[in-house]
């Protein structure tokens, strides 16, 4: 008995492995109706004078301030060189690594471009490239302006879209 139950099953398994999860037009075509639903909320977002596509609820939010776009968030960053704590400072940071060795390289060509880059870090492990401490919000949005005006980055590595200003 048992021996006829396994001739039925058998058959039922690999039948079951040959027609599972098969890719389809009609997968396809709701794969397609979301994305096309998505840019019909992004233009819709436009159309109601929202720069861009509906911001992100985590991470640092996009701000415009002195002719700069900029994101900004609040964190709390110590410098690797000295452990001095960033305290109600604002930090201008234009990238972000997992690897202290590829943060200090970069802080060195920001150094040899003539900013007082240094590499920070915060309570996660992450490290930033620093390139200007400034004491208030407008004057890190105006440092940002001239950043993106005299620098032209194309990326900002593992940063959203632009530089993020920092208030530790």
């Amino acid at each position: 008995m048992r021996h006829d139950i396994l001739k039925w099953i058998a058959p039922l398994l690999v039948l079951a492995l040959f027609t599972g999860c098969k890719t389809t037009e009609k997968n396809y075509k709701a794969a397609y109706d979301v994305a096309i639903q998505k840019k019909k909320a992004e233009n819709s977002a436009e159309e109601l004078g929202i720069e861009g596509m509906l911001e992100q609820t985590e991470g640092p939010s996009k701000r415009v301030m002195a002719g700069a776009t900029f994101y900004f968030e609040s964190r709390k960053l110590k410098r690797v060189d000295t452990s001095e704590v960033m305290r109600g400072r604002y930090c201008v940071v234009i990238a972000s690594y997992k690897m202290k060795t590829n943060c200090l390289a970069q802080v060195k060509d920001m150094q040899e471009k003539g900013y007082e880059a240094f590499a920070a870090q915060d309570g996660d492990g992450k490290y930033y490239v620093v390139i200007g401490v400034l004491p208030s919000l407008q004057e890190a949005a105006e440092f940002c302006a001239g950043y993106i005006s005299k620098e032209k980055p194309a990326s900002y590595v593992g940063l959203t879209a632009g530089p993020v200003v920092i208030r530790s």
